[in-house]
């Protein structure tokens, strides 16, 4: 899937997560060249990769309100301001993933 987004950074104290307060709209294009919306919740950086932690503005079957996807971004070689997300289907890198976003969440309250 491809979008055109920021370039992700780490914050000013050099926390490895970015927070986003839902107004962060991301449209991804699948394969078949249709568009969905997703609030990105998140930006992590684990072990010198990035991953975006979504939401679908939409309900969506088989994702509940409170569930999250999680992409690995990689930048496109083609066109270098697209992002493009990338699956993660291995479950511990994805527990690892959110288990960095749970962390800065609790800090955060």
């Amino acid at each position: 899937m491809k979008t055109k987004t920021a370039p992700k950074k780490k914050d000013e104290q050099g926390e490895n997560v970015e927070l986003f307060e839902g107004d962060r709209i991301v449209t991804l294009i699948n394969d078949n060249d249709e568009p969905t919306e997703f609030y990105e919740i998140a930006c992590v950086e684990y072990e010198a990769e990035f991953y975006s932690l979504l939401q679908p503005v939409k309900p969506m079957d088989g994702i509940a309100e409170d569930e999250v996807i999680i992409f690995r971004l990689q930048e496109d070689e083609t066109d270098p301001e697209t992002d493009l997300f990338l699956p993660v289907s291995d479950e511990k890198l994805l527990e690892k993933v959110f288990e960095e976003y749970m962390r800065k969440v609790a800090d955060e309250e």
